[in-house]
């Protein structure tokens, strides 16, 4: 059975898909903004890849960390 989750209704990611960590604005969330930019500045604009799927977040592998992100978190790479 393939994990799978919707992101923006259009596009199926699945385990193993690549996606690129993107850092969010301040404005929408200054604890998440706050916590990438200290503790996984290398991961910022990188790319990595689905390991899992759960509950509506990712498991990506980046860098050598495994991030726990929302899909608004990355971009889907194709």
């Amino acid at each position: 059975m393939t994990e799978q989750m919707s992101l923006f209704n259009q596009t199926q990611i699945r385990s193993g898909d690549e996606v690129k960590v993107i850092l969010k604005s301040e404005e929408d969330d200054q604890l998440a903004h706050d916590y990438m930019k200290h503790y996984y500045p290398h991961c910022i604009n990188r790319r990595g890849r689905v390991v899992g799927i759960s509950n509506n977040s990712l498991q990506v592998s980046c860098e050598g960390e495994m991030l726990i992100l929302n899909e608004d978190d990355v971009i889907f790479l194709r």
